[in-house]
Formats: C-alpha cells, structure tokens, sequence
C-alpha cells in the first residue's frame, strides 16, 4: 500500500471485492478472488481475512499466518465530527492509546475491554449529542434508562431504531467470528 495517499479508500475497495455480498454464489467466489488477492499482497504484509463473515484488512502478523487488527492511522480525524467536543475526543484518543499499550504488552483481554470501552463511549456521545432527548434516558420498554446506566445492547438497539446505525444480516446470524 506504500505510494497510496488514502489507506481507508483502497482498504474498503480490497474488502469490497472480496466480499460475499458481491458475488452471486456468496463466500465460495469470494473467497478464491480473497487468497488471490492476498498472494498480491504479501509484499505489503496486509491480507484481507473474514471477521463474522465480512471482509476486513489486517497486517500480517509475524509468523506470517496471523492477521492483525489496529486503529486506522486517522483515526481521530474520522471520530473529531463525530464528537460533543474537543476535550472529548481526546479522552477517546488516550483510551486508543491505552489499547494500544495493552495489546502491545500481551494483555489481551484489557485490550479487548478498552477497544469496548472506546465502542460504548463514542456510541453514548453520538446517540446523546445528537438526540437530546436521550439525555434524559433510553426508553427501554415502558421505563427509561439514565444515560450513564445504558448497557452496550441498549445503545445498539437504540441506535439502529434511530438508523444511526445498520446492522448487516450477515453479521447479525453470526455467532461467532471467524478468522481465514
């Protein structure tokens, strides 16, 4: 990808034609334009693999088989529209970065929290800054849920109500992913 001045564009082209959505037989078309794809791109050390049935651009990891996954370089300039505020944005980032040092010294699974973490953060900021309503709460049946109370599937649901989000029949029939 050296020479490429927008990472994000040519990640979602290579995802987009190795994705089943696209091809009338689904994962088996798919998959053989995938492990052609990738035999391209060992020079670059990035293979696009399936995550929960769609396509997703990592980096090659070390042994050469495993993929991995990590915050885009622009991160904070795709998040910073997103975002009530500055200051905001910038306790997001330093979560970024916490993420980054976990995965960095193998915790793992205090990365995995942080990654979450961030998720649920950013997703309360965008449904609260953009509906005021939900300041007051979520509705959750006949009740409503303070903010600060609102679980992940809470906000999930409330933001695909809202179609701030959608949710892809693949990834919803899903139960778990896998990693090609």
């Amino acid at each position: 990808m050296a020479g490429t001045n927008d990472h994000a564009a040519v990640s979602r082209l290579l995802c987009r034609i190795c994705d089943p959505l696209e091809y009338d037989d689904g994962r088996s078309s798919a998959d053989l334009i995938r492990q052609e794809l990738n035999s391209l791109l060992v020079a670059e050390r990035v293979a696009v693999t399936y995550v929960a049935g769609r396509p997703v651009l990592g980096e090659v990891g070390t042994d050469g088989q495993s993929t991995l996954f990590s915050a885009p370089e622009d991160l904070e300039e795709r998040i910073r529209p997103l975002v009530s505020s500055e200051e905001f944005l910038q306790q997001l980032m330093e979560r970024v970065t916490e993420t980054q040092i976990c995965e960095q010294h193998g915790a793992y699974g205090m990365a995995l929290i942080g990654i979450g973490s961030f998720t649920e953060a950013l997703l309360l900021d965008v449904l609260t800054h953009r509906d005021p309503s939900l300041q007051r709460g979520f509705p959750q049946g006949e009740r409503r849920v303070a903010p600060e109370r609102a679980s992940f599937a809470l906000l999930l649901d409330t933001a695909r109500a809202r179609g701030r989000i959608q949710m892809d029949d693949v990834v919803c029939s899903s139960s778990h992913a896998s990693h090609n």
